[in-house]
């Protein structure tokens, strides 16, 4: 069976694509939209929230953080790009 892969624009555009078992696609797909390149986040199986930064404990603990700008800390606490972590 194929598993589901979501990707996001973080600007209300997504893609979904199929891959079958053994076969992860990548990170981000570049995809042309009305004529210009656009890239795509996979966010179905990578954790959006924000990680701890060197030296504390905690996370920001909040899964709108990252949805709202894909790669943007909205707490600020984190400098962009913040990275995709996968979930666990």
């Amino acid at each position: 069976m194929d598993t589901g892969y979501t990707y996001s624009t973080g600007r209300g555009l997504k893609v979904t694509i199929y891959a079958p078992t053994g076969v992860t696609p990548p990170d981000r797909l570049t995809l042309p939209v009305s004529g210009t390149d656009t890239t795509f986040h996979r966010i179905s199986d990578n954790d959006l929230t924000c990680h701890p930064l060197p030296g504390e404990r905690t996370s920001c603990g909040s899964y709108e953080c990252h949805r709202r700008t894909l790669g943007e800390c909205d707490c600020k606490r984190h400098p962009a790009p913040v990275p995709f972590r996968p979930v666990t």
